[in-house]
């Protein structure tokens, strides 16, 4: 799997090397690999904008990517 982080900064993080939001969609293909067979797993806490999960669940969408997304309860 490939864990996508969001800051309540808007920073991103995939595992845990900050990548900007432009190269995002690149660097989650890149890591997710050619065969699309790793789950991202996308991260943020409560105050994470809306806009920030959305452009991770769309990356992911529009290259049928599996995803699931884990919340920190508080």
């Amino acid at each position: 799997s490939v864990a996508v982080s969001i800051t309540n900064e808007s920073v991103f993080y995939i595992d845990k090397t900050e990548v900007s939001s432009a190269n995002l969609e690149s660097e989650i293909l890149r890591n997710v690999g050619a065969d699309k067979k790793k789950t991202i797993i996308i991260r943020g806490d409560k105050d994470v904008p809306y806009k920030n999960v959305m452009q991770v669940i769309d990356i992911a969408n529009k290259n049928k990517l599996k995803m699931i997304l884990a919340v920190n309860a508080k």
